[in-house]
């Protein structure tokens, strides 16, 4: 009965009980009557004691007022965040509680406050580092000595050292030296600054996906970091594509807090009607605002396609001198497997005009995706736009500036290249796409899931053609098993559309989640 009482039932009472016997089963049955009575409302509320902060600033905090139905659950959660928030202004040992006074249907509450004394940060302190500098870690930490003690300052300060990526471990003591002041102590725990990983994927009929990465998080001793990312594609008609990618970042350019990326790629493709080379090099100034990131890219790429079947020069490579401005904002409560919360990825490109280059547009790009908890499952959805202004004749602009669809990223049960207008290579491209993803991924076993998933979409070469009546969707059923690197899944989609007996839908082996 305690559960109705912390409800506002407090009248609510067992009238009757009765037990069977099943002798078959060998079990007893129970039958409880209940009696509810009336809910309780909150009549007046009376606080004593605060001086940091405003009554109705309490109020809010707490989640509570006049007239709403008393739930005693609410009002210790409340009671919590408002721990939380004294904690954040020097009160470490400020105390709280709340005495309940019933009047028939109506609660008066009264709530007596300790605030206690406000605590100055009288030193920071780090142990634990052998091969890391003390400046890395000194400008990572975001409370600093004279300041009052704040609770979201030494979470921030603790997540940051874990995002420099040379810590294992990242805890912390508190000890009071005064009446007035405490003393942090950061425990750091090293890990190896270089790594080496590497990745497989299998995508039906014969398609396999290899991927090498090493990289080096404390380069010349100052947390510069260095990448290097290759991944190759084969498919047993003697058909491939090759990628190398090396990144060198500095992560306060110029003593500021801004990131700087330099990343030179290179990209080779294999078809039976096509050869492709890109060389691509890409400059990045990166600048966090909390959960958003806000990036301007240079970005220059040499292309050239050849359809002789031999890669001799038969046409000269095309440049595509670009500047972006991306904007994403991470609002998931955990990125390798979200069940609950959002991202938000915005982007607008212009290339040519005074930046040079065969290829002149401007692009904007959308890519927003919810993920909603229900019990056990997670309901996931994305919608992803790509519109291009182009600024000379549509059919004009080369290859390897238009955009692909089709895989297991975005359509599943078609290949990649396999939905827009035919290109020049013989696969199909566009400059404007919709592309919509649902997905619901139903959790068992704590690792194990089921996902039943469908995508719709398409790929257009002018605006004025996008018809959201003429779409490809496919949709499937995968399996997956959540590792500490990532979901490991087999998914297995097919078209919506009728397609010939030969077709036998597309099975995908993958680390990680499409989106």
């Amino acid at each position: 009965m305690q559960y109705y009482r912390d409800k506002g039932f407090f009248d609510a009472r067992i009238i009757e009980r009765k037990g069977d016997y099943d002798k078959k089963k060998k079990v007893v049955n129970f039958t409880f009557r209940l009696y509810e009575g009336e809910r309780t409302k909150i009549g007046d509320i009376t606080i004593e004691g605060a001086n940091e902060l405003k009554e109705k600033d309490i109020l809010k905090i707490i989640g509570i007022g006049t007239g709403d139905w008393f739930d005693d659950y609410k009002i210790k959660r409340g009671v919590f965040f408002l721990t939380r928030e004294y904690s954040t202004i020097g009160h470490i040992d400020m105390k709280i509680s709340y005495d309940i006074e019933r009047e028939r249907n109506l609660v008066f509450l009264k709530f007596k406050i300790d605030e206690g004394e406000k605590f100055y940060v009288n030193d920071v302190k780090f142990t634990g580092n052998k091969d890391v500098r003390d400046k890395i870690i000194e400008r990572e930490i975001r409370i600093k000595k004279g300041d009052v003690y704040n609770l979201n300052r030494l979470f921030e300060t603790q997540n940051r050292l874990y995002g420099t990526l040379l810590f294992s471990d990242v805890d912390y003591e508190i000890k009071k030296v005064s009446n007035d002041s405490i003393e942090i102590m950061f425990l750091l725990k090293e890990m190896k600054k270089r790594w080496f990983d590497f990745g497989l994927g299998y995508e039906s009929p014969d398609k396999l996906n290899f991927e090498i990465n090493w990289g080096n998080n404390n380069l010349f001793n100052n947390l510069q970091r260095l990448k290097i990312n290759t991944r190759f594609a084969y498919k047993f008609n003697l058909t491939y594509n090759f990628n190398i990618q090396f990144s060198y970042e500095e992560p306060y350019l110029l003593g500021k807090e801004v990131q700087f990326f330099l990343k030179p790629e290179y990209r080779f493709y294999k078809d039976t009607s096509f050869t492709q080379d890109i060389r691509i090099l890409n400059m990045s100034f990166v600048k966090f605002y909390e959960q958003t990131m806000l990036s301007l890219i240079l970005n220059m790429r040499q292309a050239k396609v050849d359809t002789s079947g031999n890669f001799i020069d038969t046409t000269d490579y095309k440049w595509t001198n670009s500047i972006i401005l991306n904007t994403f904002s991470e609002g998931r409560d955990n990125i390798v497997n979200p069940l609950n919360g959002f991202y938000l990825f915005c982007s607008v490109e212009k290339a040519g005009g005074l930046l040079g280059g065969y290829n002149r547009f401007i692009r904007f790009e959308l890519e927003n995706a919810i993920y909603k908890g229900i019990k056990n499952s997670t309901f996931c959805f994305r919608v992803k736009t790509i519109f291009t202004l182009p600024e000379m004749e549509e059919e004009m602009i080369s290859q390897d500036a238009r955009i692909e669809l089709g895989g297991w990223r975005s359509i599943r049960g078609y290949d990649e290249g396999e939905i827009g207008v035919l290109d020049q290579r013989g696969k199909r491209s566009g400059l404007d796409i919709i592309l919509i993803n649902t997905e619901f991924r139903i959790k068992f076993l704590k690792r194990f899931y089921l996902v039943f998933f469908y995508d719709l979409g398409n790929n257009y070469l002018r605006i004025k053609e996008i018809n959201f009546k003429d779409v490809y969707a496919g949709t499937g059923i995968g399996f997956g098993y959540l590792t500490e690197i990532g979901a490991i899944r087999i998914d297995y989609g097919r078209k919506i559309e009728k397609e010939s007996e030969s077709y036998k839908g597309k099975l995908y082996i993958n680390i990680g989640h499409p989106f």
